[in-house]
């Protein structure tokens, strides 16, 4: 799998993953945007919550957090990895976008702009307990940019098939 990612053009381009299957034993199919532009996406969401209008202390809260923590991103890189992972490269010898691999487990997590999603069957998610500002935060998330990222998990088994760029292979 991480050969043929390595070989797809480092432009933006749709990428699928059919039938995957989440932690919650949701099933779904994802098309996804692969190589979009994260930071693109921060400096958006930036400039978004700078206009926004703030409903009370604890939107207000929330909006001044979440600046602080996209201009925390925004400042760190877009291509910088933690420790855990390993960067995969092109052909060309560069990072390939939203591709990177668990050092222990050589699991692959592929990151991408959500474009469309099908469920096939919903998964079972456990009630939520958010306090008041981690609801504000949430609400604010939904408004930006970032809300349409995903991350996912790509192992055996995870889903049927990938799709993207008329090739198509199993994780």
């Amino acid at each position: 799998m991480i050969q043929i990612l390595s070989n797809i053009r480092p432009d933006s381009t749709f990428l699928s993953l059919k039938k995957y299957r989440n932690a919650s034993n949701e099933v779904a199919d994802y098309q996804i945007i692969f190589h979009a532009s994260y930071e693109n996406a921060i400096k958006r969401s930036i400039s978004f919550l700078e206009g926004y209008q703030a409903d009370g202390d604890i939107e207000n809260q929330a909006k001044s957090e979440l600046l602080a923590s996209f201009h925390a991103t925004l400042s760190k890189g877009e291509d910088e990895v933690s420790g855990v992972y390993d960067r995969v490269f092109g052909e060309n010898g560069k990072p390939i976008k939203g591709v990177k691999v668990h050092k222990e487990t050589g699991t692959a997590y592929i990151f991408g702009m959500l474009h469309n999603k099908f469920v096939y069957q919903a998964g079972i998610y456990k009630p939520v307990n958010k306090a008041n500002l981690t609801m504000a935060k949430d609400k604010l998330r939904k408004m930006v940019p970032l809300s349409r990222f995903r991350q996912f998990i790509v192992k055996p088994g995870s889903c049927e098939e990938i799709k993207v760029e008329n090739l198509s292979f199993l994780p």
